[in-house]
């Protein structure tokens, strides 16, 4: 069973992923619903099949209330034109990527038709992921917060970035990038949003932030671990883990718990300088405070710092929240301890 928290944080995400009020949403969870309806939103049967069309499982949509509502939103932000839209081409994307493509044609505003003509062309040696990505694109793709290495590895991930990309020439926009990458940030599936509230809440951080860090980090990923052997949802090393208490940080809670902690101390270490907090939590406090208190240096945490950033600022629209993301003057840093072991970027 969801809890209300839980539930009002999907019904924000899904409102503004599919561009839907969220009263139209209350409206539908509320409303008489016929026996055979499904979930919550009291979605008719007959609309599975177009749902599984569409990346959409039948059985979450019938068993997790959040992916109901999700489905149900998406429903709700149909028009006719839309619709008829991507039910021609939906069968022309293959079906591993189709779910992330879809959903990237909806965030970014790309016709679908044109998405499937690039699927379909011609892609030369060396081009990233199943939408031919070039090479010069890489840099830019980093500059906006996608994951270099997740492009590489993660065909659905790749594609996402060449519809982002699609989005950007449509807008003609080449040099401000005005589409963040942010926007395909992963939603948060309910039993994260679940365990990471009271721990945010416990801790003195934004709900928002933690899940910036656990996306920017691990793609809400509990079981991933680095080259350079950090692991788990808020990838955290060895050292890190041991000295905030998590003996498995393979274990969601464990890892958010300690990946929350951790973020706790630099909050006091660098007097709430959000920026610094994020810097030292990819670099290490040493490495920021050996650097005159700025973000050192590293390329990694350069491009890290502006990508949880951009992150944050986006899981605060989706949960509704106001915070106010610190200010990005230099902060007068306590020294810091002799035990920080978090670095997990390669310094020159």
């Amino acid at each position: 069973m969801i809890t209300p928290p839980a539930l009002a944080a999907c019904i924000r995400m899904a409102a503004a992923t599919y561009h839907v009020p969220s009263a139209a949403i209350t409206a539908e969870i509320s409303a008489p619903k016929p026996p055979d309806a499904v979930g919550i939103m009291g979605i008719p049967p007959a609309w599975l099949p177009e749902l599984a069309g569409r990346g959409f499982d039948p059985a979450e949509v019938s068993n997790s209330a959040c992916v109901n509502v999700r489905a149900g939103a998406m429903i709700l932000s149909m028009t006719p034109g839309h619709n008829a839209a991507i039910s021609s081409t939906a069968d022309s994307i293959p079906a591993p990527i189709r779910a992330i493509v879809l959903e990237a044609v909806r965030l970014y505003d790309v016709a679908p038709a044109r998405v499937v003509a690039v699927l379909h062309s011609f892609h030369p040696a060396g081009s990233l992921g199943p939408m031919g990505i070039p090479r010069a694109w890489v840099p830019t793709l980093a500059a906006n917060g996608f994951d270099l290495s997740r492009l590489e590895s993660d065909p659905g991930y790749a594609a996402a970035a060449g519809v982002w990309i699609l989005g950007v020439e449509r807008l003609g926009r080449m040099q401000t990038y005005s589409i963040p990458a942010a926007r395909f940030s992963p939603i948060p599936p309910a039993w994260l949003l679940d365990i990471a509230a009271p721990i945010a809440r416990q801790h003195g951080l934004p709900l928002a932030l933690v899940l910036a860090v656990a996306a920017q980090e691990s793609g809400f990923r509990p079981g991933i671990e680095s080259p350079v052997g950090a692991v788990g949802l808020m990838q955290l090393m060895p050292a890190t883990a041991t000295r905030f208490g998590v003996s498995n940080r393979r274990d969601a809670t464990q890892s958010l718990e300690g990946g929350a902690a951790y973020l706790e101390h630099l909050k006091s270490v660098f007097a709430g300088n959000l920026p610094l907090m994020l810097a030292a939590y990819n670099a290490g406090s040493k490495a920021v405070i050996d650097h005159g208190n700025r973000i050192p240096p590293f390329r990694e945490t350069q491009n890290y710092v502006p990508a949880v950033l951009a992150r944050y600022r986006y899981y605060q629209r989706m949960l509704g929240a106001r915070e106010v993301v610190a200010s990005a003057t230099p902060a007068t840093a306590k020294p810091a301890p002799p035990a920080d072991h978090q670095s997990k970027v390669t310094t020159p």
